[in-house]
């Protein structure tokens, strides 16, 4: 036979406090991804078309000797793989990144709320993540740079096999051509597996610093439960809501090595964008 035990005023309190904080927590975070999911397609979609008109308008205002000193080839990949990487690198990832800052801000609070001891330690311990891939920033611009240079190299490839094919048929410079073409495919194929291997060292760091803090986190609220700190019931939503801070601040600091490692793409594009202040230069 089950016997009923009314729950102390002070605790339903607590529950109901608990209850309505979770309630809103859930609320905030589903308002969230329906705004992000519904506006990040239309704010990338304008201000790609924004980017390509500027960058139209610079290349036909730029002068003759500045187009031919730049290469064709340079504004072919401008106009495409650039805002390949632009789109990807750039754009999704500003708003991934304030998506996560808004996680990790509403996990923070709801978790100061219920333990602030554990919410500080979280906050300290999030910082090895997210500090992790600034120590890659460099290595990461300079391979997307040479990711670029070897992309105009194999532009100006196909550029020279299609605009002179007459010529390389006349003069039966077929073998030349295909050798030329192979070397600059098989150095942008390195140059972009040597990135992606960079990349994939970024994320595989991170994730190893984020799980192991995860760790950490449900290791001590085991210990704080064992000295009567928090109560066993606490440990669960406490280990839930620092993974809520965790894995945003894992996918901030890998989000924002690929933002920093897409300057170099940004400052070809301004510089073709605006002739008149770099041809003055």
């Amino acid at each position: 036979m089950l016997h009923k035990f009314p729950l102390p005023a002070k605790t339903l309190t607590i529950y109901k406090k608990v209850l309505f904080i979770s309630i809103l927590y859930a609320v905030c975070l589903g308002v969230l991804i329906f705004l992000s999911n519904r506006y990040k397609a239309c704010y990338i979609r304008k201000r790609l078309l924004e980017m390509r008109t500027v960058l139209a308008d610079g290349t036909l205002q730029s002068s003759i000797a500045n187009y031919e000193e730049t290469g064709n080839a340079s504004y072919v990949t401008a106009f495409n793989q650039n805002f390949s990487i632009i789109e990807e690198k750039v754009l999704q990832n500003r708003i991934s990144i304030l998506d996560s800052v808004i996680c990790i801000v509403f996990a923070v609070l709801v978790l100061l709320y219920m333990n602030p001891l554990i919410a500080v330690i979280s906050i300290a311990a999030m910082a090895i993540p997210s500090l992790l891939p600034s120590l890659f920033t460099k290595v990461l611009g300079t391979a997307q740079e040479t990711v670029m240079k070897s992309t105009t190299s194999y532009n100006e490839t196909v550029a020279d096999l299609l605009t002179g094919y007459e010529v390389i048929k006349t003069y039966h410079a077929e073998d030349e051509m295909f050798h030329k073409f192979s070397k600059t495919a098989k150095r942008l194929d390195s140059n972009k597996e040597h990135f992606s291997s960079l990349m994939a060292s970024v994320y595989g760091l991170t994730t190893l610093s984020s799980v192991a803090v995860q760790f950490f986190i449900m290791g001590l609220a085991g210990f704080f439960a064992v000295k009567g700190y928090i109560t066993i019931g606490s440990i669960v939503a406490v280990t839930q809501l620092t993974g809520q801070v965790i894995s945003p601040a894992f996918e901030l600091s890998a989000k924002i090595s690929e933002l920093k490692s897409a300057r170099p793409v940004l400052d070809t594009l301004h510089t073709l964008s605006h002739p008149e202040i770099h041809e003055k230069k």
